[in-house]
Protein backbone atom coordinates (compact mmCIF):
# COMPACT_ATOMS: atom_id res chain seq x y z
CA UNK A 1 0.00 0.00 0.00
CA UNK A 2 2.67 2.51 0.79
CA UNK A 3 4.32 1.63 -2.51
CA UNK A 4 1.37 2.25 -4.39
CA UNK A 5 0.93 5.75 -2.50
CA UNK A 6 4.45 6.51 -3.10
CA UNK A 7 3.16 6.68 -6.89
CA UNK A 8 0.14 8.86 -6.30
CA UNK A 9 2.67 11.15 -4.98
CA UNK A 10 5.25 11.01 -7.51
CA UNK A 11 2.34 11.70 -9.95
CA UNK A 12 0.72 14.61 -8.21
CA UNK A 13 4.09 16.55 -7.88
CA UNK A 14 5.02 15.87 -11.10
CA UNK A 15 2.06 17.96 -12.09
CA UNK A 16 3.41 20.80 -10.28
CA UNK A 17 5.84 21.42 -13.04
CA UNK A 18 2.90 22.95 -14.91
CA UNK A 19 0.60 25.96 -15.26
CA UNK A 20 0.01 27.64 -12.51
CA UNK A 21 2.78 26.47 -10.47
CA UNK A 22 5.49 25.78 -12.94
CA UNK A 23 8.21 23.91 -10.72
CA UNK A 24 10.50 22.69 -13.29
CA UNK A 25 12.48 20.74 -11.03
CA UNK A 26 10.05 18.40 -10.27
CA UNK A 27 9.75 16.92 -13.69
CA UNK A 28 12.11 14.64 -11.68
CA UNK A 29 9.53 12.81 -10.33
CA UNK A 30 8.28 10.94 -13.87
CA UNK A 31 12.01 9.70 -14.01
CA UNK A 32 12.04 8.16 -10.60
CA UNK A 33 8.64 6.77 -11.37
CA UNK A 34 10.43 5.31 -14.39
CA UNK A 35 13.20 3.72 -12.27
CA UNK A 36 11.01 2.68 -9.58
CA UNK A 37 8.87 0.76 -12.38
CA UNK A 38 11.75 -1.11 -13.79
CA UNK A 39 11.93 -3.33 -11.07
CA UNK A 40 8.19 -4.48 -10.57
CA UNK A 41 8.05 -7.63 -12.69
CA UNK A 42 4.10 -8.86 -11.98
CA UNK A 43 1.56 -7.61 -14.53
CA UNK A 44 -1.08 -6.61 -12.52
CA UNK A 45 1.42 -4.75 -9.91
CA UNK A 46 3.02 -2.66 -13.19
CA UNK A 47 -0.86 -2.24 -14.44
CA UNK A 48 -1.78 -0.55 -10.70
CA UNK A 49 1.58 1.36 -9.69
CA UNK A 50 0.96 3.10 -14.05
CA UNK A 51 -2.68 4.08 -13.43
CA UNK A 52 -2.13 5.12 -9.99
CA UNK A 53 0.92 7.60 -10.75
CA UNK A 54 -1.06 8.93 -13.96
CA UNK A 55 -4.18 9.36 -12.26
CA UNK A 56 -2.90 11.08 -9.80
CA UNK A 57 -0.84 13.37 -12.06
CA UNK A 58 -3.88 14.37 -14.31
CA UNK A 59 -6.37 14.83 -12.08
CA UNK A 60 -4.63 18.04 -10.87
CA UNK A 61 -5.36 18.97 -14.16
CA UNK A 62 -8.61 18.00 -15.03
CA UNK A 63 -10.50 18.31 -11.13
CA UNK A 64 -12.02 21.71 -11.85
CA UNK A 65 -13.84 20.67 -15.63
CA UNK A 66 -17.30 19.77 -13.81
CA UNK A 67 -17.29 23.11 -12.20
CA UNK A 68 -19.40 24.44 -14.66
CA UNK A 69 -22.55 22.28 -13.12
CA UNK A 70 -22.74 24.59 -9.98
CA UNK A 71 -23.68 27.51 -12.03
CA UNK A 72 -26.08 25.40 -13.85
CA UNK A 73 -29.17 24.94 -11.08
CA UNK A 74 -31.27 21.67 -13.41
CA UNK A 75 -28.41 19.17 -12.95
CA UNK A 76 -27.80 18.02 -9.25
CA UNK A 77 -24.33 19.39 -7.82
CA UNK A 78 -23.28 15.87 -6.43
CA UNK A 79 -22.12 15.11 -9.64
CA UNK A 80 -19.66 17.85 -9.38
CA UNK A 81 -16.97 15.56 -7.35
CA UNK A 82 -18.20 12.35 -9.14
CA UNK A 83 -17.23 13.72 -12.16
CA UNK A 84 -14.13 14.98 -11.42
CA UNK A 85 -13.05 12.06 -10.49
CA UNK A 86 -14.25 9.90 -13.15
CA UNK A 87 -12.03 12.77 -15.77
CA UNK A 88 -9.23 11.97 -15.21
CA UNK A 89 -9.63 8.12 -15.86
CA UNK A 90 -8.92 8.08 -19.51
CA UNK A 91 -6.50 10.00 -19.82
CA UNK A 92 -4.69 7.88 -17.18
CA UNK A 93 -5.78 4.96 -19.32
CA UNK A 94 -3.88 5.78 -22.24
CA UNK A 95 -0.56 6.84 -20.34
CA UNK A 96 -1.05 3.72 -18.39
CA UNK A 97 -1.17 1.08 -21.55
CA UNK A 98 2.05 3.47 -22.84
CA UNK A 99 4.06 2.73 -20.02
CA UNK A 100 2.87 -1.00 -19.67
CA UNK A 101 3.98 -1.20 -23.30
CA UNK A 102 7.06 0.46 -22.68
CA UNK A 103 8.02 -2.20 -19.66
CA UNK A 104 7.05 -5.75 -21.62
CA UNK A 105 9.10 -4.70 -24.75
CA UNK A 106 11.86 -3.14 -23.60
CA UNK A 107 14.71 -5.09 -21.47
CA UNK A 108 17.72 -3.09 -20.18
CA UNK A 109 16.93 -0.14 -18.08
CA UNK A 110 18.59 2.48 -20.94
CA UNK A 111 16.28 0.90 -23.64
CA UNK A 112 13.27 1.05 -21.03
CA UNK A 113 13.70 4.56 -20.47
CA UNK A 114 14.07 5.27 -23.93
CA UNK A 115 10.74 3.34 -24.66
CA UNK A 116 8.89 5.09 -21.68
CA UNK A 117 9.14 8.19 -23.26
CA UNK A 118 8.23 7.63 -26.84
CA UNK A 119 5.35 5.16 -26.00
CA UNK A 120 3.96 8.06 -23.77
CA UNK A 121 4.75 10.68 -26.10
CA UNK A 122 2.86 8.18 -29.20
CA UNK A 123 -0.01 7.86 -26.68
CA UNK A 124 -0.48 11.15 -25.31
CA UNK A 125 -0.95 12.21 -29.25
CA UNK A 126 -3.50 9.60 -30.02
CA UNK A 127 -5.51 10.32 -27.02
CA UNK A 128 -5.05 13.96 -27.96
CA UNK A 129 -6.50 13.45 -31.58
CA UNK A 130 -8.45 9.73 -31.75
CA UNK A 131 -11.79 10.73 -30.75
CA UNK A 132 -11.74 14.43 -31.21
CA UNK A 133 -9.21 17.23 -30.80
CA UNK A 134 -8.15 18.01 -27.25
CA UNK A 135 -4.42 18.86 -26.32
CA UNK A 136 -4.80 19.17 -22.60
CA UNK A 137 -2.09 18.02 -19.87
CA UNK A 138 0.60 17.58 -22.45
CA UNK A 139 3.85 16.80 -20.72
CA UNK A 140 5.94 19.21 -23.54
CA UNK A 141 4.02 22.04 -21.71
CA UNK A 142 6.54 22.00 -18.79
CA UNK A 143 8.60 23.75 -20.92
CA UNK A 144 7.20 26.72 -20.76
CA UNK A 145 8.92 26.95 -17.55
CA UNK A 146 12.25 26.49 -19.22
CA UNK A 147 13.76 29.82 -20.23
CA UNK A 148 14.91 29.62 -23.86
CA UNK A 149 14.06 25.89 -24.25
CA UNK A 150 10.64 27.06 -24.41
CA UNK A 151 11.44 28.21 -27.83
CA UNK A 152 11.22 24.56 -28.93
CA UNK A 153 7.45 24.83 -29.43
CA UNK A 154 8.39 27.37 -32.65
CA UNK A 155 10.88 24.97 -34.04
CA UNK A 156 9.14 21.28 -33.37
CA UNK A 157 6.03 22.00 -30.97
CA UNK A 158 4.68 20.70 -28.03
CA UNK A 159 4.71 16.56 -28.64
CA UNK A 160 8.84 16.57 -29.56
CA UNK A 161 9.56 18.98 -26.50
CA UNK A 162 7.70 16.33 -24.62
CA UNK A 163 9.74 13.12 -26.11
CA UNK A 164 12.92 15.30 -25.43
CA UNK A 165 12.14 16.45 -21.62
CA UNK A 166 10.96 12.40 -21.20
CA UNK A 167 14.35 11.48 -22.49
CA UNK A 168 16.30 14.02 -20.85
CA UNK A 169 14.58 13.50 -16.81
CA UNK A 170 14.71 9.41 -17.07
CA UNK A 171 17.79 9.48 -18.38
CA UNK A 172 19.41 10.91 -15.46
CA UNK A 173 18.71 7.52 -13.53
CA UNK A 174 20.26 5.19 -16.01
CA UNK A 175 23.87 6.27 -14.49
CA UNK A 176 25.06 5.70 -18.47
CA UNK A 177 27.23 9.23 -18.76
CA UNK A 178 27.50 9.01 -22.25
CA UNK A 179 23.80 8.36 -22.42
CA UNK A 180 23.34 11.64 -19.87
CA UNK A 181 25.60 13.84 -22.00
CA UNK A 182 23.87 12.74 -25.28
CA UNK A 183 20.33 13.89 -24.25
CA UNK A 184 21.87 16.64 -21.72
CA UNK A 185 23.88 18.32 -25.52
CA UNK A 186 20.32 18.00 -27.37
CA UNK A 187 18.67 20.18 -24.45
CA UNK A 188 21.26 22.33 -24.58
CA UNK A 189 21.25 22.99 -28.36
CA UNK A 190 17.69 23.55 -28.41
CA UNK A 191 18.06 25.60 -25.53
CA UNK A 192 20.81 27.79 -27.20
CA UNK A 193 18.58 27.62 -30.38
CA UNK A 194 16.03 29.13 -28.57
CA UNK A 195 17.92 32.30 -27.00
CA UNK A 196 19.11 33.39 -30.86
CA UNK A 197 15.25 32.65 -32.01
CA UNK A 198 14.51 35.36 -29.33
CA UNK A 199 17.79 37.56 -30.03
CA UNK A 200 17.98 37.72 -33.67
CA UNK A 201 14.44 36.92 -35.43
CA UNK A 202 13.20 39.57 -37.20
CA UNK A 203 9.93 41.51 -35.99
CA UNK A 204 7.81 43.90 -37.46
CA UNK A 205 5.57 46.25 -35.86
CA UNK A 206 1.70 46.46 -36.31
CA UNK A 207 2.23 50.78 -37.24
CA UNK A 208 -1.39 51.58 -37.79
CA UNK A 209 -2.84 50.61 -34.31
CA UNK A 210 -1.62 51.61 -31.02
CA UNK A 211 -4.15 51.50 -28.25
CA UNK A 212 -5.77 48.46 -27.35
CA UNK A 213 -8.62 48.15 -24.45
CA UNK A 214 -9.29 44.58 -23.50
CA UNK A 215 -12.81 44.76 -20.93
CA UNK A 216 -12.94 42.17 -17.98
CA UNK A 217 -16.23 42.77 -16.90
CA UNK A 218 -16.28 39.36 -14.63
CA UNK A 219 -19.82 38.56 -15.65
CA UNK A 220 -21.16 35.85 -13.90
CA UNK A 221 -23.70 33.40 -15.67
CA UNK A 222 -26.54 33.93 -13.11
CA UNK A 223 -26.36 37.67 -13.59
CA UNK A 224 -26.34 37.65 -16.96
CA UNK A 225 -29.03 35.58 -16.95
CA UNK A 226 -31.34 37.60 -14.63
CA UNK A 227 -30.00 41.01 -14.48
CA UNK A 228 -28.91 41.77 -18.16
CA UNK A 229 -29.37 45.13 -18.23
CA UNK A 230 -27.31 45.81 -15.17
CA UNK A 231 -24.42 43.32 -16.91
CA UNK A 232 -24.29 45.65 -19.92
CA UNK A 233 -23.79 48.44 -18.24
CA UNK A 234 -20.78 47.48 -16.34
CA UNK A 235 -19.18 46.60 -19.73
CA UNK A 236 -20.26 49.89 -21.17
CA UNK A 237 -18.85 51.89 -17.94
CA UNK A 238 -15.41 49.81 -18.06
CA UNK A 239 -15.04 50.81 -21.66
CA UNK A 240 -15.95 54.10 -21.51
CA UNK A 241 -13.01 54.87 -18.79
CA UNK A 242 -10.81 57.57 -18.64
CA UNK A 243 -8.59 57.69 -21.81
CA UNK A 244 -11.32 55.81 -24.23
CA UNK A 245 -10.43 59.19 -26.82
CA UNK A 246 -7.21 57.18 -27.22
CA UNK A 247 -8.44 53.46 -27.77
CA UNK A 248 -8.15 52.81 -31.49
CA UNK A 249 -9.52 48.76 -30.20
CA UNK A 250 -11.90 48.04 -27.80
CA UNK A 251 -12.25 44.17 -27.24
CA UNK A 252 -15.49 42.84 -25.06
CA UNK A 253 -14.74 38.91 -24.14
CA UNK A 254 -16.53 35.67 -24.67
CA UNK A 255 -19.88 35.31 -22.33
CA UNK A 256 -20.34 39.25 -21.37
CA UNK A 257 -23.09 40.05 -23.37
CA UNK A 258 -26.57 38.86 -22.31
CA UNK A 259 -27.88 39.23 -25.74
CA UNK A 260 -28.00 37.38 -29.23
CA UNK A 261 -26.76 38.66 -32.82
CA UNK A 262 -29.22 38.57 -35.58
CA UNK A 263 -27.23 39.77 -37.90
CA UNK A 264 -29.92 42.72 -38.94
CA UNK A 265 -28.85 46.34 -39.90
CA UNK A 266 -30.65 47.60 -36.97
CA UNK A 267 -28.40 45.98 -34.69
CA UNK A 268 -24.93 46.69 -36.35
CA UNK A 269 -25.81 50.56 -35.96
CA UNK A 270 -26.71 49.63 -32.08
CA UNK A 271 -22.87 48.37 -31.61
CA UNK A 272 -21.60 50.74 -34.47
CA UNK A 273 -22.92 53.52 -31.44
CA UNK A 274 -20.60 51.74 -28.59
CA UNK A 275 -17.37 52.61 -30.80
CA UNK A 276 -14.84 54.31 -29.33
CA UNK A 277 -14.83 57.81 -29.92
CA UNK A 278 -11.40 58.04 -31.98
CA UNK A 279 -12.85 58.04 -36.15
CA UNK A 280 -11.08 54.82 -36.96
CA UNK A 281 -11.91 52.44 -34.17
CA UNK A 282 -13.27 49.12 -34.03
CA UNK A 283 -15.12 46.75 -31.64
CA UNK A 284 -14.36 43.56 -31.13
CA UNK A 285 -16.94 41.20 -29.50
CA UNK A 286 -18.29 37.47 -28.10
CA UNK A 287 -21.74 37.31 -28.49
CA UNK A 288 -24.06 33.88 -29.80
CA UNK A 289 -24.92 34.45 -32.94
CA UNK A 290 -28.14 32.88 -34.72
CA UNK A 291 -29.13 32.64 -38.56
CA UNK A 292 -31.18 30.12 -40.49
CA UNK A 293 -31.78 28.52 -37.39
CA UNK A 294 -29.02 28.02 -36.49
CA UNK A 295 -26.43 28.46 -33.19
CA UNK A 296 -22.98 29.85 -33.31
CA UNK A 297 -20.68 30.85 -31.33
CA UNK A 298 -18.93 34.50 -32.79
CA UNK A 299 -16.75 37.02 -32.35
CA UNK A 300 -17.62 39.83 -34.30
CA UNK A 301 -15.34 43.10 -35.47
CA UNK A 302 -17.27 46.09 -36.35
CA UNK A 303 -16.13 49.24 -37.21
CA UNK A 304 -17.96 52.53 -38.88
CA UNK A 305 -18.12 51.10 -42.07
CA UNK A 306 -18.69 47.49 -42.04
CA UNK A 307 -18.03 43.97 -39.83
CA UNK A 308 -16.48 40.83 -40.30
CA UNK A 309 -17.26 37.58 -38.13
CA UNK A 310 -15.81 34.80 -37.39
CA UNK A 311 -17.70 31.39 -36.06
CA UNK A 312 -16.40 29.34 -33.74
CA UNK A 313 -15.00 26.10 -35.63
CA UNK A 314 -14.18 23.19 -33.13
CA UNK A 315 -16.59 22.54 -30.36
CA UNK A 316 -16.58 21.02 -27.23
CA UNK A 317 -18.42 18.48 -27.21
CA UNK A 318 -21.29 18.20 -24.17
CA UNK A 319 -20.59 21.74 -23.63
CA UNK A 320 -20.90 22.79 -26.83
CA UNK A 321 -22.77 20.53 -28.58
CA UNK A 322 -23.88 16.74 -28.02
CA UNK A 323 -22.36 14.00 -29.86
CA UNK A 324 -24.70 11.51 -31.81
CA UNK A 325 -27.87 13.85 -30.89
CA UNK A 326 -29.51 12.53 -34.20
CA UNK A 327 -29.33 9.00 -32.84
CA UNK A 328 -30.46 9.82 -29.26
CA UNK A 329 -34.46 9.53 -28.80
CA UNK A 330 -36.52 12.39 -29.39
CA UNK A 331 -37.80 13.51 -26.17
CA UNK A 332 -34.15 13.15 -25.01
CA UNK A 333 -32.81 15.37 -27.70
CA UNK A 334 -35.54 18.03 -27.32
CA UNK A 335 -35.10 18.27 -23.18
CA UNK A 336 -30.69 18.48 -23.62
CA UNK A 337 -29.80 21.52 -22.89
CA UNK A 338 -25.75 20.99 -23.09
CA UNK A 339 -24.65 22.77 -25.76
CA UNK A 340 -26.40 22.92 -29.48
CA UNK A 341 -24.18 25.67 -31.03
CA UNK A 342 -23.06 25.06 -35.03
CA UNK A 343 -19.57 24.47 -36.34
CA UNK A 344 -18.68 27.71 -38.03
CA UNK A 345 -17.43 27.21 -41.44
CA UNK A 346 -16.14 30.44 -42.65
CA UNK A 347 -12.34 31.67 -42.79
CA UNK A 348 -10.26 31.56 -39.91
CA UNK A 349 -9.56 35.51 -40.06
CA UNK A 350 -11.10 38.59 -38.69
CA UNK A 351 -10.42 42.01 -40.84
CA UNK A 352 -11.27 45.29 -39.36
CA UNK A 353 -9.57 49.01 -40.53
CA UNK A 354 -7.00 47.07 -42.23
CA UNK A 355 -5.72 45.10 -39.11
CA UNK A 356 -5.79 41.02 -39.81
CA UNK A 357 -6.64 38.99 -36.77
CA UNK A 358 -6.73 34.98 -36.25
CA UNK A 359 -9.49 34.52 -33.84
CA UNK A 360 -9.11 31.62 -31.27
CA UNK A 361 -12.55 31.38 -28.81
CA UNK A 362 -11.82 29.71 -25.79
CA UNK A 363 -10.97 26.12 -26.04
CA UNK A 364 -9.64 26.47 -29.39
CA UNK A 365 -6.49 28.46 -27.69
CA UNK A 366 -5.36 24.63 -26.85
CA UNK A 367 -5.05 23.73 -30.25
CA UNK A 368 -2.31 24.22 -32.87
CA UNK A 369 -2.63 25.26 -35.97
CA UNK A 370 -2.47 21.64 -37.01
CA UNK A 371 -6.27 21.18 -36.60
CA UNK A 372 -7.21 24.63 -38.53
CA UNK A 373 -7.82 25.37 -41.72
CA UNK A 374 -4.56 27.92 -42.27
CA UNK A 375 -2.04 28.23 -45.27
CA UNK A 376 0.00 30.74 -43.31
CA UNK A 377 0.41 32.74 -40.17
CA UNK A 378 2.11 35.71 -42.13
CA UNK A 379 -1.30 37.60 -43.05
CA UNK A 380 -2.23 37.79 -39.66
CA UNK A 381 -1.06 40.62 -37.22
CA UNK A 382 -1.58 38.78 -34.13
CA UNK A 383 -3.82 36.56 -32.22
CA UNK A 384 -7.25 37.40 -30.46
CA UNK A 385 -8.27 34.46 -28.12
CA UNK A 386 -11.64 35.73 -25.82
CA UNK A 387 -12.73 33.07 -23.51
CA UNK A 388 -14.91 32.67 -20.41
CA UNK A 389 -13.68 30.65 -17.65
CA UNK A 390 -16.20 32.59 -14.82
CA UNK A 391 -17.59 28.98 -14.62
CA UNK A 392 -13.74 27.62 -13.24
CA UNK A 393 -13.15 30.48 -10.75
CA UNK A 394 -11.75 29.72 -7.44
CA UNK A 395 -9.76 26.42 -9.59
CA UNK A 396 -6.87 25.88 -11.08
CA UNK A 397 -8.37 26.05 -14.30
CA UNK A 398 -8.23 29.67 -15.65
CA UNK A 399 -4.47 29.60 -14.89
CA UNK A 400 -3.94 26.25 -16.94
CA UNK A 401 -5.86 27.29 -19.84
CA UNK A 402 -4.00 31.12 -19.79
CA UNK A 403 -0.45 29.30 -20.24
CA UNK A 404 -1.52 27.51 -23.24
CA UNK A 405 -2.51 31.25 -25.12
CA UNK A 406 1.41 31.40 -24.56
CA UNK A 407 1.98 28.41 -26.31
CA UNK A 408 0.00 29.59 -29.40
CA UNK A 409 2.19 32.90 -29.35
CA UNK A 410 5.33 30.69 -29.59
CA UNK A 411 4.38 28.41 -32.28
CA UNK A 412 2.87 30.78 -34.41
CA UNK A 413 5.32 33.55 -33.99
CA UNK A 414 2.71 36.12 -33.46
CA UNK A 415 1.59 38.69 -30.06
CA UNK A 416 -1.70 37.16 -28.46
CA UNK A 417 -4.68 39.50 -26.67
CA UNK A 418 -6.62 37.60 -24.56
CA UNK A 419 -9.68 39.13 -23.07
CA UNK A 420 -10.96 36.73 -20.36
CA UNK A 421 -14.53 37.46 -18.82
CA UNK A 422 -13.29 36.36 -15.68
CA UNK A 423 -9.47 36.64 -16.60
CA UNK A 424 -6.75 36.37 -16.78
CA UNK A 425 -6.57 38.58 -20.05
CA UNK A 426 -3.48 39.99 -21.29
CA UNK A 427 -1.05 40.92 -23.88
CA UNK A 428 1.81 38.16 -24.65
CA UNK A 429 4.77 38.93 -26.76
CA UNK A 430 5.35 36.19 -30.22
CA UNK A 431 8.28 34.50 -28.04
CA UNK A 432 5.44 33.59 -25.46
CA UNK A 433 6.15 36.46 -22.73
CA UNK A 434 3.35 38.52 -20.58
CA UNK A 435 3.99 41.58 -21.23
CA UNK A 436 0.92 42.88 -19.10
CA UNK A 437 -1.69 40.77 -17.48
CA UNK A 438 -4.46 41.27 -14.92
CA UNK A 439 -5.76 39.58 -12.03
CA UNK A 440 -8.23 36.64 -12.19
CA UNK A 441 -12.57 37.24 -10.90
CA UNK A 442 -12.25 40.94 -10.79
CA UNK A 443 -13.95 43.93 -12.77
CA UNK A 444 -11.05 45.73 -14.75
CA UNK A 445 -9.70 47.11 -18.00
CA UNK A 446 -6.61 46.38 -19.42
CA UNK A 447 -4.89 49.23 -21.64
CA UNK A 448 -1.82 47.94 -24.51
CA UNK A 449 -0.23 48.28 -27.22
CA UNK A 450 -0.07 45.16 -29.38
CA UNK A 451 3.56 43.69 -29.72
CA UNK A 452 5.80 43.34 -33.06
CA UNK A 453 5.24 40.08 -34.83
CA UNK A 454 7.85 37.71 -36.50
CA UNK A 455 8.50 38.64 -40.64
CA UNK A 456 8.63 35.12 -41.43
CA UNK A 457 7.15 32.01 -40.49
CA UNK A 458 7.89 29.33 -37.71
CA UNK A 459 9.45 26.04 -38.58
CA UNK A 460 6.82 24.18 -36.27
CA UNK A 461 4.22 26.47 -38.44
CA UNK A 462 5.87 25.24 -42.16
CA UNK A 463 6.30 21.75 -41.27
CA UNK A 464 4.19 21.05 -38.14
CA UNK A 465 4.48 17.87 -36.15
CA UNK A 466 6.28 16.29 -39.35
CA UNK A 467 10.00 15.87 -37.08
CA UNK A 468 8.01 14.24 -34.47
CA UNK A 469 6.30 11.58 -36.83
CA UNK A 470 9.65 11.12 -38.87
CA UNK A 471 11.36 10.44 -34.74
CA UNK A 472 8.67 7.75 -33.53
CA UNK A 473 8.40 6.27 -37.06
CA UNK A 474 12.27 5.28 -36.49
CA UNK A 475 11.92 4.48 -33.23
CA UNK A 476 9.48 2.19 -33.94
CA UNK A 477 11.29 0.65 -37.05
CA UNK A 478 14.28 -0.01 -34.99
CA UNK A 479 12.23 -1.42 -32.05
CA UNK A 480 10.98 -3.91 -34.66
CA UNK A 481 13.83 -4.68 -35.98
CA UNK A 482 15.40 -5.84 -32.57
CA UNK A 483 12.46 -7.87 -31.70
CA UNK A 484 12.33 -9.59 -35.15
CA UNK A 485 16.44 -10.16 -34.47
CA UNK A 486 16.09 -11.43 -31.15
CA UNK A 487 13.52 -13.84 -31.65
CA UNK A 488 15.44 -15.12 -34.57
CA UNK A 489 18.04 -15.78 -32.48
CA UNK A 490 15.96 -18.25 -30.45
CA UNK A 491 15.10 -19.86 -32.87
Amino acid sequence: MLKIIRSSLYGFLLALSFAPFGLAPFLVFIGLFCRKLYYIQENSSILLHAFTFTYSFYFLQTYWMPYSIYQNPVVPIFLVPLLACIIPIPFAIFSTISIFIAKKVHKSFISYSIGFSFWWAILEYIRSNIFFPFQWALLGYSALYMSYFSQIFAILGVYMAGLLINLMVTSLFTKNKLYISINLIVIGAFSVSGYLHQTISNTKQLPYINNVRIIQPYTKFSNAQNYPGQTFDTIDQLSKSPGEEKVDLLIWPEGSLPYIFFNSLAEIKIWQSYLPSKSNSSLIFGVERVTDKQYFNSLIAVNRNNLSIYDKHILIPFGEYVPFISFLPKKIARSTSTGGFSVGKNNNILTTNGINILPLICSESILDHTNFSINSNTKYDFILNISNDSWFSGTLGPEQHFALSRIRAIEYGLPVLRAGNSGPSAVINAYGKILKRTKTDIETILDVPIPSRLVNSTIFFQYGHTFFFIVVILYLIILIAIIIRSRTKKN
